[in-house]
């Protein structure tokens, strides 16, 4: 019991894991995939930004060059120019700048005398990085540089006149747009961990109420499996739970059902088999005495051993029925329905001339059925048998047929069934007023339903049953 306990409890922590494992997981890779995609998104679009800036820049630069417009005064003192850029009006997120070299790879533009420390530092880092590395650099391409806490992206594009050769370098400081965008990242790491805690939280809170849920519905199944039917698993909160509780329920109402319908069976099987036991034993030891004469006694035996054989005929045939071996033997036949009606008299016919009742069948039109012989045969039989029992004199077999039903009645004069019977003939282990096992008519009805039929029954002048199957 407590290996079991603790096998279940182990279960219930693996299920607690994997709940918490996967709520967190999903929150995980549900922001993996935001940043990723708002980096990604950021990313492309700072670039397009900078690149659409730094063209349209240059190409402001060129005509400049050009047709001398954009330019206030250009000219060239000693070999340097002195150039005075009107910028466009500014309506995106990063700004542009321009940087001028020489053939020699000297600085002509701007000059540092009006710039600070930190406007000089950068011009000479991306003027290094060009001389260093000048096949990076294309006249279609831009290249991204970053040095300490600024990122710029870089366009260069040669111009040749009259005067010799000269580079121009525009580029772009973003460190404003990837100071936003770094906040941003901050901004959803930090609301990962917050969600993270709260779906955690929120987690262990689902899962222990799971586990107690659990544990109640595990204690229930091991006071039903006490034979204890009487306590009930209560309410629940959850509905999966209590729906699963209600089943429960009903399974343990079943269960004491089917328990007491077993000792009652039991008792009067028990009941029956007594009685031919105690005769047969009797009349052998009174054959053994000479106080009976052996063929009378013998005669009685072999009565009373039928009677024990039949009981343990009903007993396995229930049995098999109950682990489904007749079910599997369930193979359906076009049959005559007169002639296996005709058959089930005949076979009844000695027990009936025995009690001085009359069987009689209503023989109309050639029916054909899909059915089991042997077994609807079994199952018309119990109750011909019932039928002769409770008769008075006569019993009456017919039927009929409609659309794609076959109707099959069986009617006796007696004086019919006990209201208080009437609900409960078909039940397993049922005995009525002078029934015999209690098994009879369960086994017919358990036939008929696995052929998908139908059988009932009511008092109309005596006891009348009713079969419906399909043709």
């Amino acid at each position: 019991m407590g290996a079991r306990f603790q096998n279940e409890g182990e279960k219930m922590n693996s299920f607690t894991r994997k709940l918490i494992i996967n709520y967190t997981g999903v929150i995980f890779i549900s922001f993996l995939v935001v940043y990723f995609l708002f980096n990604v998104m950021a990313s492309n679009y700072i670039r397009s930004v900078a690149e659409r800036e730094l063209h349209g820049d240059m190409a402001d630069v060129f005509i400049s060059f050009g047709v001398s417009s954009g330019i206030s005064n250009i000219a060239i003192e000693e070999g340097t120019f002195v150039t005075t850029f009107n910028i466009r009006p500014r309506t995106s997120i990063v700004d542009s700048n321009m940087i001028i070299i020489d053939d020699h790879q000297q600085i002509i533009s701007p000059n540092f005398d009006f710039l600070s420390e930190a406007q000089q530092a950068e011009i000479v880092f991306i003027t290094d990085y060009y001389r260093q590395n000048p096949n990076r650099f294309n006249n279609d391409g831009m290249q991204r540089l970053r040095v300490s806490d600024a990122t710029f992206y870089v366009s260069t594009q040669r111009h040749f006149d009259a005067d010799g050769e000269m580079t121009i370098l525009m580029y772009s400081d973003i460190s404003s747009a990837m100071t936003f965008t770094n906040r941003m990242n901050q901004i959803l790491g930090i609301l990962l961990v917050v969600s993270g805690l709260f779906g955690l939280a929120i987690t262990l809170s689902l899962s222990s109420s799971f586990n107690q849920s659990i544990t109640r519905l595990c204690n229930y199944a091991e006071t039903i499996g006490r034979g204890n039917f009487q306590e009930q698993a209560g309410t629940f909160k959850d509905l999966e739970f209590a729906q699963l509780s209600k089943s429960m329920d009903n399974m343990s109402d079943m269960l004491q059902a089917y328990e007491a319908k077993q000792k009652q069976f039991f008792q009067n099987a028990s009941h029956e088999l007594r009685t031919p036991l105690m005769s047969i034993q009797g009349f052998a030891e009174g054959i053994l005495d000479d106080t009976f004469d052996k063929n009378e006694g013998a005669e009685i035996i072999l009565t009373e051993g039928h009677k024990m054989a039949s009981l343990v005929d009903e007993l396995l045939y229930a049995s098999r029925m109950d682990s489904n071996i007749a079910a599997q033997e369930d193979e359906l036949h076009p049959l005559s329905l007169p002639s296996l009606l005709n058959d089930c008299c005949e076979r009844v016919k000695p027990l009936a001339l025995a009690a001085n009742k009359i069987m009689t069948l209503n023989a109309s039109d050639e029916i054909t059925i899909n059915a089991n012989y042997e077994k609807l045969e079994r199952a018309i039989t119990n109750i011909l048998t019932n039928a002769i029992r409770h008769a008075a004199s006569e019993i009456t077999v017919s039927y009929h047929a409609e659309a794609t039903t076959a109707y099959i009645r069986i009617q006796d004069d007696g004086d019919g069934i006990k209201p208080g019977d009437l609900p409960r003939i078909f039940e397993r282990f049922y005995k009525g007023e002078n029934g015999s096992y209690g098994l009879g008519l369960a086994i017919s009805k358990d036939i008929i339903k696995s052929m998908g039929g139908r059988i009932t029954a009511e008092n109309n002048n005596g006891a009348v049953f009713y079969i419906s199957l399909h043709l």
